[in-house]
């Protein structure tokens, strides 16, 4: 089958079982890959009488793309889905950039098919043919970060590409994210607190395969013109630049810049928070993902100050524009410190952000109390009761412990 890898691999967790089965060539050329394999897939294999999100019955699903680790441009995404999801009770899924989903395919597979569930921490290592179930016990409760780097040592290979939950995920926290590559995540619906029902800590991949092209030189010749066409586009450069920071400085001269939980779209200090504070103060270096010529993302350093030290990737507008003026955070370097914490932690910071605002809406106007937040103080940019609060989201204790919603 040209254009596909050709297997897709089946986990069951309560048989610690792995089978790899072949695409089949109908199914491939009407569903494509991505999000079309993920929502045929469920569909056709789950039971919809399965009303538990955390019931071993229901099934996550990991599609890669059909131009995953080929050179057309901007093709690194992939699709996580679930069949009944904690947050919604339907069917959810989200997608991350990365590299993750091209190694996936390089080693020679289009699709995991995750069911059942594990009495004990396990993780997916996939190298070539060889897939195998192994013991998660020493990286349960590890941070995201923690995780990817035990991995990698453990298989003395840096490339090692890793899909991970963290605490969040592990304790069934419904703001919780899926991470790969340490920074980019799959987030909304819980797909992560399912995987930690399920005690799957992670999915290692490392391939050496190749893409089987139709028309190799075909191929090539339309994706360089692709690659041409979007770097002549107006907007190249600028989102180049600045990535989606770049909304800041948008949202602030329409005036909707969500602030303070959006009781207004005026946020007066937003020039401290916006793009070119990110590029011209902090940001080191731009990253890409897997072959996108954009490359909009940043490498960032903090040199001084309370958080110095802090280096990480990103960050998105949804973070200065969730924790940053939603909760009226002006400091940019507690912005990328939370940026971290949310990656390391396995937290979705756009529900999370939403949350941690409302529940300083709800203090604002007196509606909570020291007594209902355990003795803190949810004031409008306060980093560090955020912090505290995103630590406890992450563990379920306190009072962050009840901002996520109850799965």
């Amino acid at each position: 089958m040209q254009g596909w890898s050709g297997k897709i691999i089946y986990v069951n967790l309560s048989k610690a079982e792995v089978k790899v089965k072949p695409l089949d060539p109908e199914f491939a050329q009407a569903f494509l890959g991505g999000r079309g394999f993920c929502s045929k897939m469920l569909f056709d294999l789950f039971d919809p009488s399965i009303e538990d999100p955390f019931s071993p019955e229901n099934l996550v699903c990991v599609c890669a793309g059909l131009l995953n680790g080929t050179l057309a441009p901007a093709s690194g995404r992939f699709t996580i889905g679930v069949a009944r999801s904690p947050l919604t009770g339907l069917f959810c899924d989200g997608n991350a950039g990365g590299a993750f989903a091209p190694e996936l395919r390089f080693a020679g597979y289009d699709a995991l098919v995750i069911s059942g569930a594990s009495p004990k921490p396990l993780y997916l290592y996939i190298e070539d043919s060889h897939v195998e179930l192994v013991d998660a016990s020493h990286l349960w409760g590890r941070e995201v970060w923690e995780a990817t780097d035990m991995l990698r040592k453990d298989y003395g290979d840096q490339e090692l590409k890793v899909l991970t939950i963290g605490p969040a995920g592990e304790n069934r926290d419904a703001v919780c994210s899926v991470i790969c590559d340490y920074t980019r995540a799959v987030a909304g619906g819980g797909v992560g607190a399912v995987l930690g029902s399920k005690k799957l800590k992670a999915v290692a991949v490392r391939g050496s395969g190749a893409i089987e092209l139709a028309d190799p030189e075909k191929f090539e010749q339309v994706a360089v013109e692709l690659h041409q066409a979007i770097r002549s586009m107006p907007f190249y450069e600028t989102l180049s630049k600045y990535g989606t920071p770049i909304l800041v400085s948008i949202f602030k001269k329409l005036g909707g810049l969500p602030s303070y939980n959006w009781q207004t779209g005026v946020f007066r200090e937003a020039e401290k928070i916006d793009e070119t504070v990110l590029v011209n103060e902090y940001s080191v270096k731009s990253r890409a993902c897997y072959g996108c010529p954009i490359h909009c993302s940043h490498f960032y350093l903090v040199r001084e100050g309370e958080f110095a030290g802090t280096t990480g990737e990103g960050l998105e507008y949804e973070t200065l524009g969730g924790f940053g003026s939603r909760c009226g955070v002006s400091s940019m370097p507690a912005l990328l410190y939370i940026n971290n914490l949310c990656n390391r932690l396995g937290i979705d910071v756009i529900q999370a952000s939403s949350s941690i605002a409302l529940a300083m809406h709800l203090w604002q106007d007196k509606i909570l109390n020291l007594e209902d937040t355990e003795g803190m103080e949810l004031q409008w940019g306060d980093h560090h009761a955020i912090i505290k609060l995103l630590s406890q989201m992450a563990s379920r204790k306190g009072f962050g412990g009840i901002l996520q919603t109850e799965p």
